[in-house]
This record gives structure tokens, sequence and C-alpha cells, in this order.
């Protein structure tokens, strides 16, 4: 039999391995039944049977990520999915050392004191050094499976994660520091309305100062510092952060501002989290500039003064985007309540467009989206980003093309891509801005075809950089060709780009019956077909 290097079966294995794709992350499991979430797990426990090679291979594999969803309790015996995890990766510090990305959700379970989370240690026979234990003492007691998973993961490098409020312990194990919470937590104002829950702890950490030793730090010091000396995580890169149900409430974004606090953090995800804050409710750390490269803002609360706040705290920021949430929320009565904003405020674009063009200079990716924001036939939006050409480095866009241009009056439109796109665009998305197909709102919707055929005869001398644009389309399940042959045909469009027609979802999916969401892909042809072509 001819021999395989390992390189090889390591690269075939990895098809088997549970992949957390960055595409569609916001999206939890299906399903309300507890599970180990582990696609292609059998295929890999099989291949470590066949012979050594394959099971030294295949177990690394098998090891390396983690997809948990099921509902967190300790007490419930050894056969919980918690409870096999945290005892596999307490006795055995070399399997957990290989595990690179974690998924959970419905883990946050909380402990009234400190006592029942010692209790579930000792029933778990796992043993936490006094010093680490100091240091997990809050976060023990408000989540204690959350916790010591990650505290036993030292070379994670992914963390996908769903916290239930503001008293969440996670954003504070994924800091860098540890110890440092209570001090946060009882030093100002939030003390009364969003800690009182903690006042025994406070207490309880009063009564046992001597078991901090001299081996420890002062927590103060290691919040003046920033120190990583106690980073239980030095290897992160990723954190994806969901609020566990946006229906009924937002997360405060000072809630995660202790993840901002982790230099070695590269990206970071979020999936309902309010950064519209009163001055109240400020940053614990304004002035601390963090090194994230990539922010992901979905179903988010935010207005311009928020995006500078963001835009400065994040100065290395390459790729930006930014999902507005819908401000409507339901009554509390029936189904005919009426809706109810969260905030009374209306989004400026033309004042988003500034901030970008004051402090996006390093963007190489935006995306920008306002279709859930408020409800389709209100005005909760105004104005357009207008020029974004100050963006030299940007290469990908996406965004509603009626975002990007500016309005003179009501839907007459003044502007040209090419006025508002800088010279290194690479690709543009135009994202679908209507919930209702073209038959039902009139011609005007169709205008988005008319700047684009615009755009791709001027792209040669005023985006020459430009291969490829994407436009979301309606289309009709029985005269889907005379949606779009109709609008985008062949003959109304320049001759160096290709163009052709995609059933697929949208960006923000959104079903009308009768309708199929297809996408519009135009894309640049190479110059010696073009010659061929015209020739």
């Amino acid at each position: 039999m001819m021999y395989v290097t390992d390189e090889i079966w390591y690269y075939i294995f990895s098809y088997f391995e549970f992949s957390m794709l960055r595409d569609d992350w916001q999206r939890d499991y299906e399903g309300d039944k507890d599970g180990w979430q582990r696609h292609g797990q059998p295929a890999l426990l099989a291949l470590c049977l066949v012979n050594h090679q394959f099971r030294r291979i295949a177990q690394h594999l098998q090891y390396r990520s983690f997809a948990i969803d099921s509902a967190f309790d300790l007490t419930s015996g050894n056969k919980h999915l918690y409870v096999q995890l945290l005892r596999t990766v307490a006795e055995n510090p070399t399997l957990a050392g290989k595990i690179r990305a974690l998924k959970f959700s419905r883990a946050e379970r909380r402990y009234d004191t400190i006592e029942e989370a010692e209790k579930v240690l000792e029933d778990l026979n796992v043993d936490l050094e006094s010093a680490l234990k100091y240091r997990l003492e809050r976060c023990l007691t408000c989540s204690c499976a959350t916790s010591l998973l990650l505290a036993h993961t030292p070379n994670v490098e992914l963390i996908d994660c769903t916290i239930g409020d503001h008293m969440s312990p996670t954003p504070w194990m994924l800091s860098s520091i540890l110890s440092s919470e209570h001090i946060v937590d009882f030093e100002d104002r939030r003390t009364e309305k969003h800690y009182k829950f903690l006042s025994e702890q406070a207490q309880f950490l009063l009564r046992h100062e001597q078991r901090k030793g001299d081996h420890q730090q002062p927590p103060t010091d290691v919040v003046r510092n920033l120190s990583v000396k106690h980073n239980p995580l030095p290897n992160l890169k990723e954190v994806r952060i969901k609020a566990k149900d946006v229906s009924k409430g937002f997360i405060p974004a000072w809630t995660i501002e202790p993840i901002l606090l982790n230099p070695n953090l590269k990206i970071l995800r979020t999936l309902g989290i309010d950064w519209y804050m009163e001055e109240e409710d400020s940053f614990k750390w304004p002035t601390h500039q963090s090194n994230l490269e990539c922010l992901d803002l979905k179903e988010t609360i935010a207005e311009s003064d928020t995006l500078k706040t963001i835009m400065t705290r994040c100065p290395k920021l390459k790729s930006l985007s930014v999902d507005l949430a819908n401000l409507y929320r339901r009554g509390d009565g029936d189904d005919d309540g009426d809706d109810e904003p969260i905030y009374d405020f209306v989004i400026d674009l033309t004042e988003f467009g500034g901030v970008l063009r004051k402090h996006g200079g390093n963007l190489e990716e935006l995306s920008f989206s306002t279709f859930h924001h408020g409800d389709e036939y209100d005005e909760n939006t105004m104005g357009g980003f207008g020029s974004l050409r100050e963006l030299t480095k940007l290469r990908n866009l996406k965004a509603e093309y009626d975002n990007l241009l500016s309005e003179f009056e009501g839907n007459f439109y003044i502007e040209r891509f090419s006025d508002v796109l800088p010279a290194s665009i690479e690709t543009l998305h135009l994202f679908n801005g209507r919930r209702t197909p073209p038959i039902f709102c009139g011609p005007e919707i169709l205008n988005a075809s008319h700047f684009v055929k615009v755009l791709l005869a001027e792209a040669e001398t005023c985006t020459p950089n430009l291969r490829k644009v994407v436009v979301e389309w309606w289309g009709s399940v029985s005269l889907e060709e005379e949606f779009c042959e109709r609008d985008w045909s062949r003959e109304t469009i320049d001759d160096g780009w290709d163009v052709k027609f995609v059933k697929g979802n949208f960006e923000h999916e959104y079903h009308v019956e009768g309708y199929v969401m297809t996408l519009v892909i135009l894309t640049k042809k190479k110059e010696d077909v073009v010659r061929e072509d015209r020739g």
C-alpha cells in the first residue's frame, strides 16, 4: 500500500471538521432539542479506529472545534453535555490545548453565592488553584459553566457565544484582565442602577479579602495598566457575541466593553447590541484604543456620534459592517397593539457619511444597511452618505443604492455612482431596500438599474479597478424573465460587462408570495474578450 503523508490526510480529513464560517454566523442552530452539534464527528470518530496514523490526525481535528447548543445545568448529572466536556478538558489538558474554536449557547445559569459554585467544582472534581479561583470569583457565581470552559481552553482562537443580559460575565472572561470587574461594578453610579444583584457578592469579597495573598497584583493596578498578566486566553483572535433574544431587549454596549480591552483581539462580531448610550451609560474606558481590525454589528442600535466613538476607539479598522436594527418593538398588548419605538430619533445618513470620510481612511471593506431600521413607510432615515472618494483604500462596498446617493426632492437623485465611489473600489453589492416587489410600489424602484448601467459605462475612467457588481432584484415566479430581462437586457449594458441572473437569498431575506429573490451579477470581461466581441 502506498504511503500517504500526514499533510495530505490532514487536508482530506479537515472536510469532516465542524466549520465556523463567518457567513451567517449570526444564525443559531434550529430546533429546540438539546444536542452536541458536531457536524462530521461520527466520521472523525470512525477514522480514529482505522490505524494509529489516522487516529493521530483525526483526533486533532475532532477536538479543534466544538459547537454546543444545550441548556446549562451542571447539577443534572454526569451525562450532561457541559459536565462531560468540562471533565474532559479538566482531566486531559493536552486535548484541551488542541481546542481552537468554541461555539456555545444557553450556557448562562447564575448561582446566588460563591459557595454554590464551589460545590459544583467539588462535584465535578475540578481543582482550580486559589489565585485563579479568586480571579474567577465573580464569573463563577454568574456563569460557572461558561467561565470554567474558557478557563480550561487556553489556546482557543475563536469564541462564538450567546449572553443573556448585561450581567453576563463572559465579556470579562474575554477581556484579558480578570479580578477587576467588581472594582468597576461598585465604583460609580452603575452600582445602583445595574448591579444591585452584586451587593451580597461585594460583602463576600470584603469578608474574604485575605484570600488574595501576595501573589496577585492589586486589581486597581490591573485596570489602570490594562495588564495582560492574568490573560486566560492569550491566543484569542475573534469573538462572536449575540444577545439571547433581541425581540425582548438589546444588550447595552458598555456590557461588552471589556472585550475591547483585549489587545490580541482582531475581529469582533456582535448581534443585538445597543451602542446608543446616554451620558450615564457611557464607556468606562472611552479613550482606550482597541487593536480591532474587523467589526461586524448585526441588528445594532447606533447613530452618527456612536459611529464616531467606535471608529475613534478602533483606529486600525479595515472592515466595518453596520446593520441597523428595527427601532420598533411590539407593545405588551395583543397583536393589534401599536408598535412603540425604542428610541425616538431619525438616522441622518449625511452625518454618517461625514464620520466615514473623517475617520474611515483605513477601511478596505464597508457594509451598511438600514433595511430593518424602523418601518418602511415611516421617515426614519434621511439623506445619503455622499462622496466616499476620500476612502482611498476601500475595495469592497455593500449598501442600499439610495443610501449611497443623496436625495434632492422626493425620489429624484442628483448624484451618480461615479461621484460617490472611490477609484480603489473593486466590488459593489447593492442591497434590496424594499419589502415590496416593484409591481406593488411602482416603477421608481427600477432606478437602481439605470444608475448601475451608467456606472458601468463610466467605470473605465472613474472606477478602473471595479470588476464585479451584484444587485439584489425581485423576480416573479411566473414572470421572472420579464422583470430581469426587461430591466437588465444585454443591449442596455456596456459591452465590457457580462450579466447573469442567479436565484439566491438577499442579504436580508424577505419572502413575498409569488416572487423570488434574484441576484443580478455583473462581471467585467477580460480585455482580450472585449476586443474579440467588438471585433
